[in-house]
């Protein structure tokens, strides 16, 4: 028997609230890998960079359940239905679409600075603020993470890390108070939160 609340199968909604304290995991993974990189002096390496990636893909795959991009009914009332559950609002990480997208189609926004930069000096995996530089325009960096203000930027496009981790953590805490259709916890011991 299927049981419906907020017009959607209830083990659907279950099933991506799973997916959300997954990737959540995986973003806090992500962020003890970036904090182990300054721990070992290594504050431009391909691991830093990895890191940064894999948080960023992560959070992207909770905004993508969250806030889809797909205008099909179903798929907005699914959402609705775990956003809902979750008390989370209707608006949501829109920079971090943004910033994930550049990632995603880096050779495009590659290709539109190469047609519209002024200077022709692009500056890529820069560790640190944009006004070291005050010479290079802002659209002049490609990837740049900002350690003081915790902000990762692509081609303009920013998003700031720490309240973004601090989201995904609110909402796996949500997500482990959650109880399913038996009762029973969704997220295993195991995969809890500082387990």
């Amino acid at each position: 028997m299927m049981r419906i609340k907020y017009g959607v199968d209830v083990r659907l909604t279950e099933a991506h609230l799973r997916e959300i304290h997954f990737q959540g995991t995986l973003v806090e993974m992500a962020f003890e890998d970036i904090n182990r990189c300054f721990a070992a002096g290594d504050y431009n390496g391909p691991r830093l960079w990895y890191s940064l990636s894999g948080a960023l893909n992560s959070m992207a795959s909770i905004s993508n359940i969250l806030w889809p991009t797909r205008n099909r009914a179903d798929v907005k009332m699914r959402s609705a239905a775990i956003r809902k559950t979750l008390g989370v609002d209707d608006s949501g990480l829109t920079a971090l679409r943004d910033v994930r997208n550049k990632l995603v189609h880096f050779d495009e926004y590659m290709d539109k600075w190469n047609a519209t930069s002024r200077r022709g000096m692009l500056v890529d995996r820069f560790v640190g603020p944009a006004d070291t530089f005050p010479s290079i325009s802002p659209e002049d960096f490609a990837r740049r993470y900002d350690v003081y203000a915790q902000e990762l930027s692509v081609f303009g496009s920013a998003i700031g890390l720490v309240s973004a981790l601090n989201e995904v953590q609110n909402l796996m805490a949500d997500i482990e108070a959650c109880r399913n259709y038996f009762g029973d916890s969704l997220v295993p011991e195991s995969e809890k939160s500082g387990a």
